[in-house]
C-alpha cells in the first residue's frame, strides 16, 4: 500500500526527471492523474502499490508519446552546477526520450525493467541494452 501524497511525489519526480522542469512536470502528473476508469480508488487512502506503477508508466507514455510543447534547450532549462561537468539532470535530460525513460524508471524510481514492456512493446533484454547503454552515456557526461 502507498499513501496518496507519496504517491504523488514519487510520480513528480519521475515527471521531473524526464521533463527537467517543474511546469513540465506538473502538468505531466496532472494528465496522468487520476488514471482513466481507476478515479473511485482516489477514495482509498493509501492505494494499491501497483497504482504507483501503475502511474509512473502512465507519465512515461505521455512522455514519449506527447512531448511537452516549448521544450528548452537543456542549458536553458538547468544550467551546470559549479565544479561538474554537467549535473546528473542535465545529463539525463541529454539523453534520447526512451533510453531517459528507461533510465528513470530503473535507476530512479527503482521500478523493475519488466513494467515497461507494455508501454514501449519491446523486449525485456532490448530494455535492459537500452538501461546500459543510457548508463553509459550518463557516465561519460558526468566525468
Amino acid at each position: 500500500m502507498v499513501d496518496i501524497n507519496d504517491l504523488l511525489k514519487q510520480v513528480y519526480t519521475v515527471a521531473f526527471r524526464l521533463t527537467g522542469q517543474e511546469e513540465a512536470a506538473s502538468a505531466l502528473v496532472q494528465a496522468a492523474l487520476p488514471l482513466k476508469n481507476e478515479t473511485h480508488r482516489w477514495q482509498q487512502n493509501p492505494l494499491p502499490a501497483q497504482y504507483l506503477i501503475k502511474s509512473a508508466r502512465e507519465v512515461c507514455h505521455l512522455f514519449l508519446h506527447q512531448p511537452p510543447a516549448g521544450k528548452r534547450p537543456v542549458k536553458a532549462a538547468l544550467p551546470d552546477t559549479p565544479g561538474r561537468k554537467n549535473s546528473i539532470q542535465s545529463a539525463l535530460l541529454a539523453l534520447e526520450p526512451l533510453p531517459r525513460v528507461v533510465v528513470v524508471w530503473r535507476d530512479v524510481a527503482g521500478l523493475p525493467v519488466t513494467d515497461l514492456v507494455p508501454l514501449v512493446q519491446q523486449p525485456v533484454a532490448d530494455l535492459y541494452r537500452i538501461l546500459g547503454q543510457g548508463r553509459r552515456k550518463l557516465k561519460q557526461q558526468l566525468a
